[in-house]
């Protein structure tokens, strides 16, 4: 029974977190097509149709992956400074977002067919969960580092 417990915790927090991906898809889409039309001058346009609108399996479910991994490496026993770990964390994701978005940019703005001088970016030219994964990846380096650093005292 004791083991039970635990494990029930893993599996409510990676519910929990996977049904509230779907909730947040959209913004991270919009963040992302903000960076795409910050780092160009506003020379992209996005011709997108409404049903594209749900989050794919990667993106929910790496959310939930990574929130389970995050909590378990978070409450480890003797884990110091909790609170600067969470705001690295959220500020890697973001400058990884930042940096992930500028590249594809970069790249989609060479492979685009060119109307009017603006460029067109249709359907799913741009995978929103390459860029979300790669910002979760690396949004566990702050407490991944902390353990290292540990281990080596």
């Amino acid at each position: 029974m004791k083991n039970l417990k635990p494990i029930l915790l893993i599996f409510g927090i990676l519910i929990i977190t996977t049904i509230s991906a779907f909730f947040f898809y959209e913004s991270y889409r919009n963040v992302v097509k903000f960076f795409f039309m910050l780092f160009n001058g506003n020379k992209i346009a996005f011709y997108e149709k409404d049903f594209m609108l749900f989050a794919s399996n990667y993106f929910v479910f790496g959310f939930g992956l990574f929130c389970v991994i995050y909590i378990f490496l978070l409450y480890r026993p003797k884990q110091n400074n909790k609170l600067l770990k969470v705001i690295l964390s959220i500020t890697f994701f973001i400058v990884v977002t930042l940096i992930t978005s500028f590249i594809d940019s970069k790249l989609k703005i060479s492979n685009c067919r060119i109307e009017d001088g603006i460029y067109c970016l249709v359907g799913k030219s741009v995978n929103y969960d390459i860029h979300f994964i790669i910002g979760l990846i690396f949004a566990l380096l702050p407490l991944l580092i902390g353990i290292i650093m540990k281990r080596r005292k």
